[in-house]
């Protein structure tokens, strides 16, 4: 055909040449070659052929001349690019054959993208006077491939009234400031790997110079300790009014200090017990303490326990008729002391005497008729705790070796601490407690 002579007749003609390529982080780069007429394409890289394995190719046929051409594709990795050490950078052009001979392609550059984070110059802040100009400098980090540099103002794109210089110079310069053009102006730089942003620099554009003043102070803050000397402060601001278009600072110190003592919290102790009081008819006393060796001072605690205490004054024995212990006159005490004591001799005496007689009585028994009828228990009786023996019965006790006394109706009396009215009456009207033994009868 047409299309098949014009190609055999003609020298290679690039339809796409390789671009040059920026490798980021990892990723591998594809390098592109189309031609026609082409009978075969190859790539070389740094002045060697890459091998027909990795190549990749087709052939298509144009839709609109019939014409064919072929296309062929490479990938290049970082670890070939960080390999190659020569004296340029790493490169690759396409050789395409045709009947008539080669042709070659440009040479792309294949480079490793990167962007450092310094930048070689920040802008500075500055103060210009009204319709002055300003001048911001910016040279940004190290990159490949090299950083565009924008502007910002306040962090918000810079409007179009400002100037930028060249890719060289990225220098922003505003002439003719105005009040509006003050603000944080920040340099921003960028390329296909990062993005990176200057300091502030600040701009002040100024007109009648306000020098600044001081607020009031604010009230002194808590002392810095709970317990004991510490620190208080106060402050104020060079805010009234704030310093303007250049204005002077304001003089002196922006910050007080002062010493300070807070009050150590005392918890509280317990004094003595008091004395008790007199016992009452609840036949009970009471005592109290005060909590003030120390006082709870200072948000101390106060004292653990009762301030109050109570006792029974008798051990829960009370006289009868409500009548306490200590209650009774020294008088009523003595006189029962007394009518004791004498019942207790005059019963002694009597039991001497009757004790005489028995023997008496026996030993003329014993003579006559030889036996024993007198019990020895009756002679160890005579001062026992005041223990009598009485016979409730009407019959008298026969004497018998072989028989004791009855025990069984004894009655014990013991000195009482204190007296029960009806128990005097029956003790002193029963006068069988002054015999000591029964009548005895002798046969």
């Amino acid at each position: 055909s047409r299309g098949e002579a014009l190609q055999s007749g003609t020298l290679p003609r690039f339809l796409q040449e390789p671009d040059d390529a920026y490798i980021i982080k990892s990723h591998p780069i594809k390098l592109r070659c189309r031609a026609q007429p082409a009978l075969q394409i190859f790539f070389k890289c740094n002045g060697e052929w890459v091998h027909q394995s990795q190549h990749l190719a087709q052939e298509h046929t144009d839709l609109g001349t019939g014409v064919k051409f072929r296309e062929v594709l490479i990938n290049v990795s970082r670890q070939q690019v960080e390999d190659f050490h020569g004296p340029e950078d790493y490169w690759c052009l396409c050789v395409a054959w045709s009947h008539l001979g080669t042709s070659k392609s440009r040479k792309a550059s294949v480079r490793i993208a990167y962007l450092r984070k310094n930048f070689e110059q920040d802008p500075q802040g500055t103060e210009v006077p009204l319709k002055g100009m300003i001048v911001l400098h910016c040279r940004p980090p190290e990159g490949v491939p090299l950083a565009e540099v924008a502007w910002l103002k306040n962090d918000e794109p810079l409007d179009t009234d400002a100037k930028v210089g060249s890719r060289a110079d990225h220098n922003l310069i505003i002439s003719d400031a105005r009040l509006s053009d003050s603000g944080n102006y920040t340099c921003l730089a960028s390329n296909i790997v990062a993005k990176r942003r200057s300091a502030n620099a600040a701009v002040v554009v100024y007109g009648e110079l306000v020098s600044g003043g001081w607020s009031l102070w604010t009230d002194w803050s808590l002392c810095n300790v709970r317990c004991g000397r510490g620190l208080q402060k106060r402050s104020r601001t060079c805010t009234n009014p704030a310093p303007l278009n250049g204005g002077a600072f304001c003089e002196g110190m922006s910050v007080q200090k002062s010493t300070c003592s807070t009050l150590c919290p005392v918890d509280g102790g317990w004094g003595p017990w008091s004395l008790w009081t007199a016992c009452g008819v609840d036949c009970g006393r009471q005592r109290s303490r005060d909590c003030a060796e120390p006082e709870p001072r200072h948000g101390g605690r106060p004292c653990d326990g009762p301030g109050l205490g109570g006792d029974n004054c008798t051990g829960g024995l009370c006289i009868q008729n409500g009548k306490l212990l200590h209650d009774i006159k020294p008088q009523e005490v003595e006189g029962s002391s007394d009518v004791v004591l004498y019942s207790g001799l005059s019963a002694g005496v009597l039991t001497v005497v009757v004790l005489i007689v028995v023997v008496t009585l026996y030993r003329r028994s014993h003579s006559e008729y030889g036996v024993d009828v007198i019990d020895s228990s009756a002679l160890t009786g005579g001062f026992q705790s005041f223990t009598y023996k009485t016979s409730h019965q009407g019959n008298p006790l026969l004497i018998n070796s072989s028989m004791q006394p009855d025990l069984s109706g004894s009655r014990t009396y013991t000195s009482p601490m204190c007296f029960q009215d009806s128990m005097d009456k029956e003790l002193m009207a029963d006068h069988s407690l002054l015999d000591p033994l029964p009548d005895i009868m002798v046969k």
